[in-house]
């Protein structure tokens, strides 16, 4: 992003760390020029307690140029929601509010200059200092007649391109597609393209072509208007805040340890041995060293308070305990609790290095190391608990086995039914294998995140995880046994019964057939007979139906439903 690569260009990356929220620091206002030791890769440095004091300051104030970067944020996506047209309208007041922001951040350095009993800078003056705090208004203004001026000029010309219409038309000029180009801005874009066509063939009746190219221009300039509007708030007034920001960061900085200075808690005179920028220079040559160890010390020299080299340490393997352990006394706990986390949380399949990079961490967070180690890797556990709970469930809950059955090994019941033990067995164990890392599993355990009684059998007596995962399989294929000798056992009932019952109603429907044959061979005056016969199919048919009602559609069911 935009902002992100200003705040770089700046040498205020550290912002990145902090919270948005302004908050004072406590030190000790008794400045006596004392350095403290830190141990960087094996050597021992002296740190001037003025380079702490200066980050401090520095971060203090980064809070609130985070703030105005955000409050610049914000505004974009207002703008790119609303339009143009009410951008241009809003954007008086969300100067003031702008400004009223970098007020209120003054207002919280002046707030911390008391509590360092330094009282005689008055709030107001300290405003007056910060000339940015005008400026955002001066730039308003500024592309503000800026877009007055393209409008007038939009205006002026309109009448012109309407009298130059006719002439073109007069010479049979035909015209040819305009498209106007993309303009963006930081993240997002924010388009202004419009196409239109111009007139493809030659007129016959010259006024009639007159009329339509000024209905073409009309719109055209509804077009420019808003373009002229989009470019000011796009182009013009949005990518000039963060130079603003920035100066307004520069400006209260300086003002800040300019007042430490003065009333004796500051000298900034120790940190001219130092710079920022070579050490990240050196940063970024690094690939070319071929001692990149000794290029990180060197950069480290030049400027013991570029968080980057922490970085670059852990991301050439140079990973120290003591040097991790002494970057406290300089950033703060949050700035290395971040990058230690981001490492862990890219690098968890590297278990040895996560427990080295977690012991410092530990540290940090004043935890143990189990309960730090826990926190990263605690979707994992879950995941491992859940998985062999399936498992578990599959053998206690006999829906779920048939659901299994049918998944893995075949939804046809005759061929599951003919389906061989160990055919059996090995599927079972492809998917206890398939469901859960037994690595990853080995590696929570050593480092005691997780147990076998987590995921063992209930009343299980095994203690391995190999033995776990035989004793889940025995009892899934003792139980899919069961389950085809006890299907097995359901088909046969279930043809037997529809073996029995078919041939009572191939019975029943015999009886009702030969009795209408009979019906039929009736002569025509054989009403007494007919009748008698009649009532005899009538019999025979209500007995059928109540055969029917017999049906062993609950064998049927018992089979089919296993």
């Amino acid at each position: 992003m935009i902002f992100y690569l200003f705040c770089m260009m700046y040498g205020i990356m550290c912002i990145k760390y902090i919270d948005h929220t302004m908050e004072g620091f406590e030190m000790n206002t008794d400045y006596n020029g004392a350095t403290f030791n830190v141990k960087f890769l094996d050597t021992t440095y002296d740190i001037p307690e003025d380079v702490i004091i200066f980050l401090n300051c520095r971060d203090f104030v980064s809070k609130g140029l985070v703030k105005l970067l955000n409050e610049a944020s914000s505004l974009m996506k207002k703008y790119a929601r609303i339009g143009a047209k009410r951008a241009i309208e809003e954007m008086s007041n969300d100067v003031t509010h702008i400004q009223q922001v970098m007020m209120s951040i003054v207002k919280d350095v002046h707030k911390d200059l008391l509590k360092r009993n330094i009282y005689d800078v008055d709030e107001y003056e300290l405003y007056e200092r910060i000339t940015s705090i005008k400026q955002v208004e001066s730039m308003a203004i500024e592309v503000s007649l800026n877009l007055l001026s393209a409008v007038k000029a939009i205006q002026s010309e309109n009448q012109s391109m309407r009298n130059y219409a006719y002439r073109s038309i007069a010479s049979n000029i035909t015209g040819s597609g305009v498209r106007i180009f993309t303009n963006s801005f930081t993240s997002f874009m924010v388009h202004s393209a419009v196409e239109r066509s111009v007139l493809k063939s030659q007129a016959k009746k010259a006024d009639q072509e007159y009329e339509e190219a000024v209905k073409r221009i009309s719109t055209s300039s509804m077009d420019r208007f808003e373009k002229a509007n989009a470019d000011t708030i796009f182009n013009q007034f949005l990518p000039k805040l963060p130079d603003i920001f920035t100066k307004f960061h520069d400006e209260l900085l300086s003002n800040y340890l300019l007042e430490l200075t003065t009333h004796s808690q500051f000298n900034p005179d120790v940190l001219e041995k130092y710079s920022e920028n070579k050490s990240s220079t050196m940063l970024e040559n690094i690939k070319h060293a071929e001692d990149k160890q000794n290029l990180l010390q060197q950069a480290f020299a030049e400027c013991p308070f570029n968080l980057d080299i922490y970085e670059k340490l852990l991301q050439f393997g140079y990973f120290d305990f003591d040097t991790f352990i002494d970057a406290k006394k300089i950033f703060r706990k949050s700035e290395m609790d971040n990058l230690l986390e981001e490492k862990i949380k890219s690098n968890l399949n590297d278990m040895e290095n996560v427990k080295k990079y977690v012991k410092v961490l530990s540290s940090y967070k004043n935890k143990d190391e189990s309960s730090v180690l826990s926190m990263f890797y605690q979707d994992t556990i879950s995941k491992i608990k859940n998985d062999y709970h399936e498992i578990f469930l599959v053998c206690v809950d006999s829906r779920r086995l048939s659901t299994w059955i049918k998944d893995h090994i075949n939804k046809d019941r005759d061929k599951i039914a003919s389906t061989s033990e160990e055919s059996i067995r090995d599927k079972i164990s492809t998917w206890i294998k398939n469901t859960v890392d037994d690595k990853q599993y080995e590696n929570l355990s050593v480092m005691g995140l997780i147990s076998i009684d987590d995921i063992k059998y209930k009343d299980s007596t095994k203690n391995t995880l190999a033995e776990v995962q035989t004793e889940y399989a025995d009892k899934m294929i003792a139980l899919i046994l069961d389950y085809i000798k006890e299907l097995g056992k359901k088909k046969i009932a279930y043809e037997e019964a529809y073996d029995k019952y078919n041939a009572g109603l191939k019975k029943h429907m015999d009886a009702i057939a030969a009795k209408n044959d009979e019906l039929k061979q009736q002569g025509l005056f054989a009403f007494s007979k007919k009748k008698e016969l009649k009532a005899e199919l009538d019999r025979l048919n209500n007995e059928y139906e109540e055969y029917r009602r017999t049906e062993p559609v609950n064998l049927k069911n018992a089979y089919f439903n296993m």
